[in-house]
């Protein structure tokens, strides 16, 4: 291992007065054993999913076992249909059968499914538990692994019950990446293009100027793209950790029409998270267009970088701009029951929350086609 590798960055942040450190590197579990808590626990729990405990379990257990022998684990199912209360209720009941304390360690070894189930869980077993998160895919490690939210899908609606329940921990394994396939890669760069055109115009820069280095996966830029994430997402998350205060909303660019697009497809795994944000965004950058002459250049800027990543910029199907009224009804922006609330750029490096967006243009802008630009 050369001197490169065997570096690895930290963040330390606060979130609500709860301090969480973000470990970042390549080889993270040979460099330096960071489990030395779990001596004061009474159990660590991992939870994953069976592809995900065959490529990485005996890994991370063999790196816990030189701290304390009381490791277990829960294989749940895979795909965003089981991030749902039956698979909450699986895993509470595996913890009370084994009669398992307050005082355990619930670790998520996984993408942004095993985060969110493992972060709800560990929010309301007993009130509360020591959280890891271990993230395995790129979108997982950015973003959802930091800041906190917690949720699962209820019926048909995308996150509908979920807490703000934040890790103490986030181990951040660049080389987990090694096993991402190129699609699911791609589909997470979708979060990294939303920070630049959301609130970094340098980093949006950047990124049209590595995009080759991403895609060839070179690890200095690797290393670089994930740190430089997780910095301004905890930045934003000590500032505004609870979405009280209009800047961590910024965040959600896209995610209004993405969660739309997910709940129609009942949550299957026809499209990837970061594919649905990708066509999120491009319909948001019409309501932009149409509300606050966001400019062609910018907006020509924005789906090129898309495009370099493979990203889909429109449904395939067609999706009735009724269905994505009925879904956007759900989305926890809204401060009245019948409003549309939408986060939109206004130039590339900034957007704003845009309150009781006109219901006409939302539909002009998703019966839009990319040609129509």
């Amino acid at each position: 291992m050369n001197k490169f590798l065997n570096n690895f960055d930290k963040i330390k942040f606060f979130f609500n007065g709860k301090e969480c450190s973000i470990f970042i590197g390549f080889d993270l579990f040979k460099i330096k054993n960071f489990f030395e808590k779990f001596k004061e626990k009474d159990q660590v729990v991992i939870i994953t999913n069976q592809r995900l405990y065959d490529l990485y379990y005996q890994e991370i257990r063999k790196s816990i076992l030189t701290i304390t022998n009381r490791v277990d684990k829960i294989i749940v199912s895979d795909g965003e249909k089981n991030k749902s209360l039956k698979t909450v209720i699986y895993v509470l009941n595996f913890l009370k059968k084994r009669r398992y304390s307050k005082n355990i360690v619930l670790v998520a070894l996984g993408g942004g499914l095993i985060g969110d189930l493992t972060g709800f869980i560990s929010s309301i077993y007993l009130r509360g538990t020591y959280f890891v998160q271990i993230p395995t895919s790129l979108l997982a490690q950015i973003d959802s692994s930091i800041g906190g939210k917690n949720a699962i899908n209820y019926k048909d609606a995308k996150n509908m019950v979920g807490s703000f329940y934040h890790p103490n921990l986030i181990l951040i394994n660049l080389s987990f990446l090694n096993t991402v396939s190129d699609r699911q890669f791609q589909s997470g760069m979708t979060e990294a293009i939303k920070y630049g055109i959301a609130m970094d115009y340098s980093f949006f820069c950047w990124l049209e100027n590595n995009y080759k280095k991403i895609l060839f996966r070179e690890k200095e830029t690797i290393k670089y793209l994930v740190y430089y994430c997780c910095k301004i997402k905890s930045e934003i998350i000590s500032q505004d950790p609870e979405e009280n205060q209009n800047k961590r909303v910024l965040l959600n660019l896209g995610h209004t029409f993405a969660h739309a697009i997910e709940s129609k497809l009942n949550f299957s795994d026809v499209l990837y998270h970061g594919e649905t944000v990708s066509i999120g965004i491009v319909t948001s950058l019409k309501v932009a267009n149409l509300i606050n002459k966001f400019s062609k250049k910018n907006t020509n800027r924005i789906i090129s970088l898309l495009k370099k990543f493979s990203l889909p910029l429109f449904l395939s199907k067609e999706m009735s701009y009724e269905d994505y009224l009925f879904f956007i009804q759900y989305d926890k922006k809204r401060i009245r029951r019948n409003q549309i609330d939408l986060v939109l750029p206004v130039e590339i490096g900034k957007s704003s929350l845009y309150r009781n967006v006109d219901r006409n243009i939302v539909i002009r802008a998703i019966n839009s086609k990319i040609k129509n630009f």
